[in-house]
């Protein structure tokens, strides 16, 4: 009877053993994959593709274990995972310094070319390798490239489609996830994942809402993304927010799109047949502004109408991206590309000052959090008469209640309009076309809060009334 629970104890059924050896080979193959890949792209962009990774042992190791046909013992199974692990693990390693010398701009340029169809296999393996290595801003970004290639399809290039609707869709890249896990503990979900995606679908909703080409500029959409999304680490990775990501890509890529063919049809055609260009601005890895100036340099499609305004130019989408940082800019310019008036006086060409939206991003990003730190928001309430007496309990509660995201917001505005009454509003002259823009987003945020607010308040008895109104 001893003898019984002894063998029970150490031995390892075959069904574990050959569920070990699927999981694991999947692993070696979708590491094929992104070697392959990042060899093609190596030697396209740096020409010299770095040596392969020596799988010999490897490969001896799988074939141990898939030789085992019976009961393996218990300690022998654990070397022999644990061995093909770490055989993985410096696969990995040596993958990840080759990827480091190549930037999410080579990537897209790569996927781009008309040339060759890249498969869903292909995003799918570099979906997991980048997601393997964590929540730096190079990996985040090729991670967001690669999961929104690989649920999208191009319908009428340079626009994207969604395969499946947003929540199929998580539940997809949930099964997905947990796939890739089976060998750590299920991660649980963090309790930021639903103002992450709150934040990522007002954004979606704010791109959803332009009508105009020069509208969308103004808003400075894209550098709000790009910052929004290289604050959130390895949030990134949990599946409702990787599909509001996926979601909100794709729908401000194809406004994106379509505003620029309609502010200028040849320039709209240029990009039709290049790098995505929508997809490169809401780019957040490092350096993707400068990449972006390689690609707007070669894409200087003048058109005949100079003389009309409502005609953009790549011009000024160089314009665009040199905004927030123009001079390191525009010294890595081609001279064909430069953006300054040479005959001009150099001490006109200064940095624009920063919105009171932009300024006040860091407040806004410490309501989003879900224990936000009261003592940083009431240090900006009391720099405003109006608004010191507020008391906080009535715009910042539990993320779990269903209103709390929309108080927030509300809240946020109130910040947003103070902000704007105690500087710019308060100069004396003609208000520039920049502040007006401003002024026009702040009143469409207010109309729309106002609007949820009246609505929950007139129709659902079951919320907080005293705390809306």
């Amino acid at each position: 009877m001893l003898s019984h629970v002894v063998d029970e104890v150490s031995f390892v059924e075959p069904f574990e053993i050959q569920q070990a050896f699927v999981n694991l080979s999947d692993e070696v193959s979708d590491l094929q994959v992104v070697e392959n890949f990042l060899t093609a792209v190596e030697r396209r962009y740096l020409n010299e593709p770095e040596p392969s990774f020596d799988r010999s042992r490897l490969r001896t190791s799988l074939q141990i274990l898939e030789g085992f046909s019976g009961e393996l013992h218990k300690e022998k199974f654990k070397r022999l995972v644990n061995e093909i692990r770490e055989q993985l693990r410096i696969w990995i390693s040596e993958l990840q310094d080759r990827d480091d010398k190549i930037a999410a701009y080579h990537i897209r340029g790569f996927c781009d070319d008309t040339a060759r169809r890249i498969e869903p296999i292909v995003y799918s393996a570099l979906t997991r390798f980048y997601r393997t290595l964590g929540g730096s801003a190079s990996s985040q970004s090729k991670f967001d490239l690669s999961v929104t290639r690989l649920f999208s399809k191009p319908t009428d290039p340079p626009y994207r489609q969604m395969l499946i609707e947003r929540e199929d869709l998580c539940l997809q890249i949930e099964a997905l996830f947990e796939g890739w896990d089976h060998s750590t503990p299920t991660r649980r979900s963090s309790a930021h994942a639903s103002l992450v995606v709150a934040k990522l679908d007002d954004f979606q909703r704010e791109g959803e809402g332009f009508t105009e080409y020069q509208d969308l500029v103004r808003s400075g959409i894209f550098e709000r993304v790009r910052e929004f999304k290289r604050k959130l680490g390895g949030l990134y990775f949990e599946p409702k927010i990787t599909a509001a990501a996926v979601e909100c890509n794709i729908t401000i890529g194809n406004v994106f799109n379509s505003l620029l063919a309609s502010a200028n049809g040849n320039l709209g055609e240029g990009l039709n047949e290049g790098v995505d260009l929508a997809e490169a601005f809401y780019d957040a890895s490092p350096g993707a502004e400068e990449h972006l100036t390689e690609i707007l340099a070669e894409l200087r499609v003048e058109s005949e109408a100079d003389t009309d305004t409502h005609n953009v130019t790549a011009n000024e989408l160089l314009e665009l991206v040199c905004e927030g940082n123009p001079a390191p800019l525009r010294e890595s310019l081609p001279a064909s590309a430069s953006l300054v008036d040479e005959s001009e006086p150099e001490e006109k060409h200064v940095p624009k000052a920063k919105s009171a939206q932009k300024r006040l991003e860091p407040l806004f990003f410490t309501l989003s959090q879900p224990e936000p730190n009261h003592a940083v928001i009431r240090e900006h309430l009391h720099r405003f008469a109006a608004i010191d007496h507020i008391d906080l309990s009535d715009f910042i509660g539990r993320p779990e209640d269903p209103v709390d995201h929309l108080c927030r917001n509300v809240l946020g505005v109130i910040f947003w309009i103070e902000e704007l009454c105690e500087h710019e509003l308060n100069q004396k002259g003609e208000m520039s076309a920049s502040l007006k823009d401003e002024l026009h987003r702040l009143l469409r945020k207010s109309e729309e809060f106002s609007e949820q607010l009246e609505y929950l308040v007139r129709e659902n008895a079951s919320v907080p009334q005293n705390r809306l109104l």
